[in-house]
């Protein structure tokens, strides 16, 4: 039996997510793109893991190791909690990031040594000025403990039209109490309400696309599902109308021919929640089978409750299938879930 799905919950995690994942990517062409940083940067990490003195880890979102032997380890939230025990929870968790010595690389298992270590936290602009009302308070309060060598620098995100295109906006708080950056070049020209870095998509898109996960304890099942919907389940029925299979089959079929990455429990979990949108028919029997039809993509049938969910997936599909043939052009889509992702929430080391 497949667990009802809660629409607003699955949207909300689907945005956190790939808000978070938008921010570090914009932050990463940044960095590489500025001429007056590029030389600055030793290596931009995605799946970083942070080992204190007492080879304790931590897995930031991103880190950003500078030729200087100092780095940059990255937070993006939501919020900071409005409940004190939320609040608390985050605050240990950057706390923590101040103790880094070394960072390790998941793509490349190479290790950096770590002389000094800041903290950039990524928030909604909206709950900018007040992360870093809070944090300086936490920092001035004994009794709290959040007791780092030096105030978190704080960036909040955005999205804007400019000339009628869509751009993300990162933004820093002009507040006099919000951390420095040991980039300074980038710390200037953010540090003023009127200094902002400002990008379409379209210029970090690229990024997105082969980068498409971050660290994180539990990818949104969503993202997978509509990670999959528009790249290798679209180019699995674009040369046939059908495809039927057993859960087996499902599985070593992505894993096999497809190369996805994930593990095969996360992968069936794809699968049910496939089922339970609607875009996936189940038979049940002694061996359950299941059938993807190219009519399913484009109608959401009525019934089950995640009816809102599929319908705001389904807008998200392409809005026509790769043509036979031209395989290369939807293994260019699906490269996120290939080669492109050493260890994603959910993927086999």
């Amino acid at each position: 039996m497949v667990r009802r799905l809660n629409p607003d919950q699955l949207l909300r995690q689907y945005h956190d997510y790939d808000n978070a994942v938008d921010c570090v990517a914009l932050l990463c062409h940044v960095l590489h793109n500025l001429r007056v940083l590029a030389d600055r940067i030793e290596q931009f990490i995605w799946y970083p893991v942070t080992l204190n003195g007492k080879g304790h880890e931590s897995t930031p979102d991103f880190a950003v190791i500078l030729t200087t032997g100092e780095a940059i380890i990255g937070e993006v939230k939501s919020g900071l909690g409005r409940e004190d025990d939320a609040f608390d929870r985050n605050a240990k968790q950057l706390l923590t990031y101040f103790g880094c010595q070394r960072v390790r690389c998941k793509e490349s298992r190479r290790e950096y040594d770590v002389t000094s270590a800041q903290v950039l936290l990524i928030v909604p602009d909206a709950f900018a000025e007040e992360a870093v009302d809070k944090l300086w308070e936490a920092m001035n309060d004994r009794e709290h403990g959040f007791c780092p060598p030096r105030m978190p620098a704080v960036f909040g995100y955005s999205g804007t039209v400019l000339y009628g295109e869509e751009h993300w906006v990162l933004r820093r708080p002009a507040q006099p109490e919000n951390g420095g950056l040991p980039l300074a070049e980038m710390d200037s020209h953010t540090r003023t309400g009127t200094r902002r870095i400002k990008l379409p998509p379209g210029k970090f898109s690229r990024l997105k696309t082969k980068h498409r996960f971050i660290n994180d304890s539990d990818t949104p099942m969503l993202y997978a599902v509509v990670i999959l919907l528009s790249t290798v389940l679209v180019e699995r029925v674009a040369a046939a109308n059908e495809w039927n299979f057993t859960e087996d089959e499902f599985v070593s079929t992505l894993k096999d021919q497809y190369s996805v990455r994930l593990k095969s429990a996360y992968l069936r979990k794809v699968l049910w929640t496939l089922v339970e949108l609607g875009f996936i028919v189940k038979f049940d029997g002694r061996v359950p089978t299941y059938s993807l039809h190219r009519k399913s993509l484009g109608i959401i049938r009525d019934r089950g409750g995640g009816r809102a969910t599929a319908k705001w997936v389904a807008r998200r599909l392409p809005t026509a299938l790769p043509t036979p043939g031209l395989g290369e052009v939807a293994y260019e889509r699906q490269e996120l879930l290939v080669d492109g992702d050493p260890h994603p929430a959910g993927a086999e080391e």
